[in-house]
């Protein structure tokens, strides 16, 4: 199953790099949280804009793990991260088509 849905940091988060670590920090609340890694270098593969099928091949060829299982995991990351407010779904792009 192909998905090229894309991810975004979300706007109020600071991101920085410590050692192998990314620490996220919300201008909004103060609150922050560290990733280790794996979440790092998700984290690092949505920055760049990466789909989610390419973030499991990716880490696929990183890691020595199945797809279903990196599959899993990713989007529980995905989802964790998103009710975290770290990262969320790009707003898509809407064009006005005019009607003849």
């Amino acid at each position: 199953m192909e998905s090229k849905e894309k991810y975004q940091i979300n706007e109020d988060m600071v991101l920085a790099d410590l050692d192998d670590e990314v620490v996220a920090l919300s201008v909004m609340d103060g609150n922050y949280l560290t990733f280790g890694p794996v979440g790092s270098r998700i984290i690092s593969l949505v920055q760049k804009g990466t789909s989610l099928t390419d973030i499991i091949k990716e880490l696929q060829n990183e890691f020595d793990i199945d797809e279903a299982t990196c599959r899993r995991d990713v989007l529980e990351f995905i989802e964790e991260s998103k009710q975290l407010h770290v990262i969320s779904s790009p707003v898509s792009k809407q064009t006005n088509h005019k009607v003849p």
